[in-house]
């Protein structure tokens, strides 16, 4: 039993400090709250404490709305909209995510995707098949980090739903990842490197859904470092298959349709968001009709 407790003791302290607690500390602090005794309510007290507490409920209820001060109504001012807007409303916040040090990796990105590595030679527009999923990547490192920051109890507390939540975060990430790709692919083309919009937009959207798909699902099944981990090894294996870019692809093909794994990878990128956002939404109603106690 007391080592039980010993063990309990360092992992509150390891939750708390990064220099670990030795098990001699932990020893002591486990003996001296062993000998520590809290006093036993006496009867009327407990009963003085229920009465107020039932009064102040009481008048709470009574009181206007307007003086609400409680913690739900200060996170709801300012998302008076329903439906839709909410999720407008859940994407705005969240743009305070993507701190500077994320907006100079994203440039570095863009000018290497559309400056530096398609001047090497063979490679061509074909570096946007690597930079831009990179990117993607590199917006949800940012922006989706509950699975491994241990704050999924706190979303649910929000007046926001975890499914906008969800929602917001995918739209932020494509959303700012879409715009810099486009801009670089229409650059792209004004460095008449011979290709066609339609191939090389189907050439970095695919894999870029696909390993947007793939973070989300392995961050909401399995939390920790899950979803990148799935992430990362997603795009290894895609450089891998299309050797950086270079094969396979609608760009590689030189051709007018769609190729094959640009075609496989658009269907289990578009299945695996949609994958995600309905275990958000399922697990978040699991949630409601099962409180932690």
């Amino acid at each position: 039993m007391r080592s039980g407790e010993v063990e309990r003791i360092r992992r509150m302290w390891a939750e708390l400090s990064d220099e670990p607690m030795g098990k001699g500390t932990a020893e002591v602090l486990a003996d001296r709250l062993a000998l520590e005794s809290l006093p036993s309510p006496r009867p009327h007290r407990k009963a003085e404490a229920i009465t107020a507490a039932l009064a102040a409920a009481k008048e709470r209820t009574v009181a206007d709305v307007a003086d609400d001060r409680s913690f739900r109504r200060l996170l709801d001012q300012g998302t008076p909209s329903v439906g839709t807007w909410r999720i407008v409303e859940a994407v705005r916040p969240q743009l305070g995510l993507l701190s500077w040090s994320y907006w100079l990796i994203a440039v570095l990105l863009f000018v290497a995707g559309t400056f530096a590595l398609p001047r090497i030679e063979a490679w061509g527009p074909g570096a946007l098949i690597v930079t831009v999923p990179l990117l993607g990547l590199v917006s949800l490192l940012y922006t989706v980090r509950p699975g491994s920051q241990r704050v999924r109890e706190w979303e649910r507390s929000c007046p926001i739903t975890t499914f906008q939540i969800a929602l917001g975060r995918v739209t932020l990430v494509l959303g700012t990842t879409l715009s810099l790709a486009a801009v670089a692919s229409l650059l792209l083309l004004r460095q008449d490197f011979g290709v066609q919009m339609a191939a090389l937009t189907v050439s970095w959207l695919a894999p870029l859904l696909l390993i947007v798909g793939l973070y989300m699902v392995a961050d909401v099944r399995m939390g920790n470092l899950a979803g990148p981990t799935a992430a990362i090894v997603g795009w290894f294996v895609h450089l891998i298959l299309t050797e950086g870019g270079r094969l396979r692809s609608s760009i590689a093909s030189a051709g007018t349709t769609v190729s094959t794994y640009d075609a496989l990878l658009l269907l289990l990128g578009a299945a695996s968001l949609l994958t995600a956002l309905l275990l958000t939404s399922t697990s978040a109603g699991e949630s409601d009709e099962h409180p932690t106690p």
